[in-house]
C-alpha cells in the first residue's frame, strides 16, 4: 500500500460523510477529495480573493485544498505536481 492510499473502509466512511470520492494519481503521488455540492463550489469560488478568480491554477488549489480528504501534501506544495492535478478535477468540478 502506498503511503497515502486510504484503506477501503476509510474510502467507505468518507463516502457515507462526503458522497463521492476522487482518488487523483498525480505522478506516482495520490490524494483522495470529495466532490463538493454546487453550493459549495460556488461559496469556495465566492471567497476567494479576486485576483485568484484570473488565475485557474491558483482556484484549482483552492478547490483542491477545500476538498482534500488525505493524500500527499507534496500535491500541493509542487507547482508542477499542483498543475498536473488541476487538470484530472474536471469530474470533480462538473455536473450534469
Amino acid at each position: 500500500m502506498a503511503k497515502f492510499e486510504a484503506t477501503p473502509e476509510q474510502i467507505a466512511a468518507w463516502k457515507k460523510k462526503y458522497g463521492d470520492i476522487f482518488q487523483l494519481n498525480v505522478d506516482d503521488r495520490l490524494c483522495y477529495l470529495y466532490k463538493p455540492n454546487p453550493l459549495k463550489l460556488g461559496r469556495i469560488i465566492k471567497n476567494a480573493p479576486p485576483s485568484v478568480k484570473k488565475n485557474p491554477l491558483k482556484c484549482c488549489e483552492i478547490i483542491l485544498r477545500s476538498c482534500w480528504l488525505s493524500g500527499d501534501p507534496e500535491i500541493l506544495m509542487d507547482d508542477g505536481l499542483l498543475l498536473s492535478a488541476a487538470t484530472m478535477m474536471d469530474d470533480l468540478i462538473s455536473y450534469k
